[in-house]
């Protein structure tokens, strides 16, 4: 029983921290994308899946 408290546990905190980089590195995105629309360009996103891996070029 013990056993499976501590497996509940862990993979708690594990899904907890992988939802905290998900939303962590969406609001970076969305930050980027906001500032280069402020200055009055145009953003040009790629990203891949849960945005994972992204880039803004920002172009006028």
């Amino acid at each position: 029983m013990k056993k499976k408290r501590l497996l509940i546990i862990i993979c708690s905190i594990t899904l907890a921290f992988i939802l905290t980089i998900i939303v962590s590195n969406y609001q970076s995105f969305y930050h980027a994308k906001e500032q280069c629309i402020q200055q009055g360009n145009i953003p040009h996103i790629e990203r891949s899946f849960l945005i994972l891996s992204w880039s803004v070029s920002c172009e006028k």
